[in-house]
């Protein structure tokens, strides 16, 4: 008896049938299902095997291929389209031409050879290829596991074999793409076509057996992670993403990341690790190295090396040569000094840390406390040697300055940095930035100190955010966070006013003198910014609708108005914008003497308005690798919004004199408006501690007004037209808005806002139409012109006479 049962991916004791070339398989006269002789070819000798009728399934000859897979003896062809096949006979050699399509499971035994060169997928609950051990599978085509086939590895080979890629290899994504026994090699070549997706797991590797993982492919490179058990040899020459995982056994692991390769990912292993690397290596995942064995890693760094917000612990011994380049990002702490090799970018080595060459520093968003300490690599058995060369310390605002090689409390030691203020924000960008800038930037400064007395809080973080800023940056930020666009406000609280009396105004000019013209009136109108957005100013539209109730004589008229009007605003920058609501009271009279004509508005406004400000805290460039265009992009958008409530009381009053040519009446008048208002303190959310407590702001204004009107005074049709301008008396209500961030007083600082322009055109033209003694129905276009607002409009409305 040979053994009994034999696995599917048993080997045969010599040779591919018998165990010499004269040997022959031959079925006895009269012999049983499970009676088997071998008679070699003398006929002197003969071996019954007895096989239990259980494994009886298992075939010592190949099983019929379907489709286009066809066997000639050990060899199979596969061509054109072909499905499942098995063939558990060991030494097979399978070739799957160029062009075919094949869909698995194919089955192989031991010592196979399989060159791909064909489309080759699996399908779902089996692999695509499986083969017994020291096999040996080439793909030089496509195989793959399909979308399908979820928890399905793409191909599974038995012990001691080998699986090279020169073409194009996947799994599902995170499912393995190629699962070993003991003693595996995975060869990724230089040819490969596309980046092999998925893992790669290797079995357990004792002793003298080895797994053994190479990627040479730089062009597209291996996309995944490696597991081991044992020992395991890692040779990365080309592109490696993903990760390394060994699990202890007592064995060794070496990986080395050679000149011109780049791999990033993370590195975990529990046996005694030697790690070179001589390439480009970013760990992005924490890593540790040689876990559970006792001291004897060690990491070698020739190259560079970076350490992105995680940390590398080596169980032994760190060096970096001369050639050598750390790259590190030291992240700020939030409670104190802190503590190398657990959550922050740095270094921890058990045994003893060698330095050279170059260390790079990349702060991290946050709060770095003057005078805190940060230990880029601590050594427990101590720390020899220097960097050359330190960049990326020196920020705009604060720097990073060597302390050197400190001994620590517990007696290792480390290589330290120290956190200096080198200088104010206003001082650092005041060569560049506009005066509202500098203004913000010198009212930000005491939340530093704010910060440092609470390292946890609110204020730390975004004093954290601002001091890894460029200049530029810092200025975007300083000029969002001003609140100088507020002061369009108040020009918009007026700018309401002014359209309430401008539309009761026309309504005066009705008034021709007949008897007893009692009626009731109500229109709308809409204005529309029309004016270049260029430069400091707001672009801003109004939607309005007024009423109103007048009792008239052969001298006078009286009356009381209601209005509503709702303005969009938008500041010319783009990150402030809002709107502006107002309702609106008033009582209007005129009365004539002869030629003379004198009038009166006054009015009541309660308005409120609402507003939403982006602040940029940090921009990044990114540049399209095909059209060469960059792009910026906030790394942190802050949203502060505004409300509040507001009142102004107006007045207007005119002088004019009635002139007769022919049938229109022309009316030229000279006139004083005054308007007293403000908008009152109210404090932003929702940006935290970048919230300004924005102090009231003035809408005082007082106006001299030259104008005359024309109308015709008699007939159905009676069309008109007005123009006045306005020029501001005196200071007014000033142009400085004056804030605080945080709840903080003594963060106070003032900014220039954005004023309306002292002199200003008002312009209305339209038709009445009259119906005598039923009422008029009339419809115009206006605009408005000043050097920050330029608007046009139309309005509609009619009038009842009773």
């Amino acid at each position: 008896m040979l053994g009994g049962p034999r696995s599917p991916y048993s080997t045969l004791p010599t040779g591919r049938f018998g165990r010499h070339a004269g040997e022959c398989l031959s079925l006895g006269k009269g012999s049983r299902l499970n009676d088997f002789v071998i008679a070699t070819a003398s006929g002197r000798r003969s071996l019954r095997l007895y096989l239990l009728l259980g494994a009886a399934g298992t075939m010592l000859f190949a099983t019929p291929a379907l489709a286009d897979c066809s066997a000639s003896g050990s060899d199979v062809s596969c061509s054109g389209t072909a499905g499942p096949y098995t063939n558990t006979a060991s030494g097979v050699t399978l070739d799957a031409a160029s062009g075919s399509t094949i869909t698995g499971p194919i089955t192989l035994g031991d010592s196979a050879i399989v060159s791909n060169e064909g489309t080759w997928t699996g399908t779902a609950g089996a692999p695509a290829l499986r083969v017994g051990s020291n096999s040996n599978v080439t793909n030089a085509g496509a195989l793959t596991s399909t979308a399908t086939s979820a928890g399905t590895t793409t191909v599974t080979l038995g012990d001691y074999s080998t699986l090279t890629n020169n073409a194009s290899l996947s799994a599902v994504s995170g499912e393995p793409v190629a699962v070993f026994g003991k003693g595996g090699t995975f060869v990724n070549t230089t040819s490969a076509t596309a980046a092999v997706a998925g893992n790669i797991q290797f079995g357990l590797d004792l002793g003298g057996d080895v797994a053994r993982f190479s990627n040479a492919n730089t062009a597209y490179g291996y996309l995944g992670s490696v597991t081991a058990s044992g020992n395991l040899s890692v040779y990365n020459s080309g592109l490696f993403g993903g990760s390394i995982t060994q699990t202890a056994t007592l064995g060794s692991v070496n990986i080395v990341n050679d000149t011109g390769a780049t791999f990033s990912g993370g590195i975990n292993t529990g046996d005694v690790t030697t790690l070179v690397n001589n390439g480009s290596m970013a760990l992005s995942q924490y890593s540790a190295l040689g876990t559970l064995q006792a001291a004897g890693t060690s990491a070698t760094n020739n190259g560079s090396l970076s350490l992105s917000n995680t940390s590398l612990a080596v169980n032994g011994n760190f060096i970096q040569s001369a050639s050598g380049t750390l790259a590190v990002t030291i992240a700020n702490s939030a409670s104190g000094t802190p503590v190398a090799g657990s959550t922050y970018s740095q270094i921890f080595a058990t045994g003893t840390a060698s330095l050279a060459g170059s260390l790079v520093l990349h702060p991290a968003s946050g709060f770095y406390p003057t005078g805190s300490v940060y230990d880029v690599v601590v050594g427990a058995g101590g720390v020899s040697g220097g960097f050359s060369s330190i960049t990326g310390n020196n920020l705009t605002f604060i720097s990073f300055e060597p302390v050197g090689i400190v001994t620590l409390a517990d007696g290792s030691q480390a290589f330290e940095l120290q956190v200096a203020r080198t200088t104010t924000y206003a001082q650092a960008i005041a060569a560049t930035a506009t005066p509202d800038e500098i203004a913000v930037a010198t009212g930000f400064q005491p939340l530093v100190a704010t910060a440092s007395a609470n390292p946890t809080g609110g204020e730390a973080a975004l004093v954290g955010h601002i001091d890894v800023l460029g200049i530029s940056d810092a200025e975007t930020f300083f000029n969002d966070a001003s609140p100088a666009g507020y002061r369009a406000y108040a020009n918009a609280m007026r700018d309401q006013t002014n359209m309430f009396h401008r539309q009761i105004a026309l309504r005066l000019i009705d008034h021709n003198g007949e008897d007893d013209q009692t009626g009731a009136w109500l229109e709308g109108y809409e204005q529309f910014d029309l004016g270049s957005q260029s430069g400091l100013r707001t672009r801003e539209s109004s939607t309005a609708v007024n009423g109103g109730f007048d009792w008239n004589g052969p001298h006078f008229m009286v009356g009381g108005a209601l209005g509503y009007s709702y303005d969009p605003l938008r500041y010319a920058p783009g990150n402030l914008k809002g709107h502006h609501s107002a309702l609106q009271t008033g009582l209007y009279g005129s009365v004539r003497a002869g030629p003379l004509v004198a009038s009166a508005i006054a009015s009541y406004q309660f308005g409120s308005l609402g507003t939403s400000k982006l602040i940029t805290v940090g921009t990044t460039t990114t540049t399209d690798s095909t059209t060469n265009a960059t792009t910026t992009t906030p790394v942190t958008t802050l949203t502060a919004t505004g409300s509040a409530h507001d009142h102004l009381f107006s007045v207007t009053g005119t002088l004019g004199a009635d002139l007769k040519l022919g049938g229109l009446l022309l009316t030229p008048f000279a006139g004083i408006q005054y308007s007293k208002g403000t908008i009152p303190s109210f404090t932003e959310a929702g940006a935290g501690d970048a919230d300004l407590t924005v102090l009231p702001i003035s809408a005082d204004r007082t106006d001299l007004l030259f104008g005359a009107n024309i109308t015709s005074a008699k007939g159905h049709f009676r069309p008109y037209a007005k123009v006045a301008y306005r020029s501001e008396m005196g200071s007014g209500g000033g142009t400085d808005v004056s804030a605080y961030f945080d709840g903080d007083t003594a963060t106070s600082f003032t900014v220039t806002g954005l004023a309306a322009a002292r002199h200003e055109v008002d312009a209305d033209a339209g038709v009445n139409i009259v119906f005598e003694d039923e009422g008029t129905i009339f419809a115009g276009v206006e605009g408005t012109v000043r050097n920050d607002l330029r608007t046009e409009g139309v309005h509609l409305g009619l009038r009842l006479q009773f």
